[in-house]
């Protein structure tokens, strides 16, 4: 079966994929730890998100309670900065369009249970080699899209604006796809799906008149790429879309020339296996060293 007849019999099963975003007014759950700088980029990275989507708000601070109860009151008393920030997204919002939820007890294991009902879980980036932190805990064992974020996207390069999507050859290829094809529309950014490799591409050439390229032999890599991505081509027409194939390794690829100038990198999350070996060598890292928002979707 080539390329082509592959891409066809994706493109019939189209309209039976179903994308994790975005639904109708969508549920952001955001994991903030008093006034971390991990904790204020989450935040700020999740209001404007319900800003330009719409939805509701959960601002989730897991740990020990005040002294004096749960109450905004004590809460001012307790942790001013973090009360003024909570004060701040809701006049932004509105209040009846953020919750707020103090909860004891383990940050990882609260954060999935809280994002088990909602659309997106948002979380600061870990610190520095923190295996056991809680960004690389929750994008293990959440059932919802994790968005680990770090200060804005980078300035320039080739990817810089948009949504970055990384295509392995895989089964975590659709649920990453459509995640992003889904952000894509709703936020009206263009779109380019990535797959890296370690083979050349072999002999090609460019025709001048026609601005075609021709290869000799069509790259394994660009069939892989173009087999998975066609399906969302037809069911998202609107957005802008490029199939990009990088040669190296896939870990500095994706950190040094994707996620440093991407707006959002998307990448898929194997099953769970053994839990510190789930995310793998590469997703690993980007969750621990990579440049930029990312975000780590489950399987389906």
């Amino acid at each position: 079966m080539n390329v082509k007849e592959v891409a066809a019999m994706r493109t019939q099963a189209a309209p039976a994929i179903r994308g994790r975003w975005p639904r109708a007014e969508p549920h952001v759950v955001v994991g903030v730890d008093g006034c971390s700088a991990g904790g204020r980029h989450a935040l700020a990275w999740a209001a404007d998100e319900v800003t330009a989507t719409g939805g509701r708000l959960t601002v989730c601070r897991v740990g020990p309670p005040p002294p004096g109860g749960p109450g905004t009151a004590v809460l001012e008393l307790f942790d001013p900065p973090f009360a003024r920030a909570v004060r701040a997204v809701r006049q932004r919002l509105g209040g009846e369009r953020v919750d707020l939820r103090l909860v004891p007890g383990d940050p990882a294991t609260q954060l999935c249970a809280a994002a088990g009902a909602a659309d997106l879980l948002v979380v600061g980036a870990p610190a520095a080699s923190d295996v056991s932190s809680v960004a690389a805990r929750v994008a293990v064992g959440c059932t919802r899209p994790v968005v680990v974020v770090r200060p804005g996207p980078g300035a320039g390069g080739m990817f810089a604006g948009q949504v970055a999507v990384a295509v392995a050859g895989s089964g975590v290829d659709t649920p990453a796809l459509a995640f992003g094809f889904g952000y894509a529309t709703v936020h009206h950014f263009p779109l380019v799906a990535v797959h890296v490799t370690a083979a050349a591409a072999g002999d090609y050439w460019f025709d001048e008149r026609t601005l075609e390229t021709h290869f000799a032999t069509e790259p394994h890599a660009l069939r892989v790429l173009s087999a998975a991505v066609e399906p969302f081509l037809v069911r998202y027409p609107d957005v802008a879309t490029r199939l990009v194939v990088l040669t190296g390794d896939p870990l500095c690829r994706l950190v040094d020339d994707v996620g440093a100038g991407a707006r959002l990198t998307v990448v898929g999350r194997r099953h769970r296996r053994m839990a510190h070996r789930a995310l793998g060598r590469v997703n690993g890292a980007l969750v621990m060293n990579g440049a930029g928002p990312l975000v780590v979707v489950p399987p389906e």
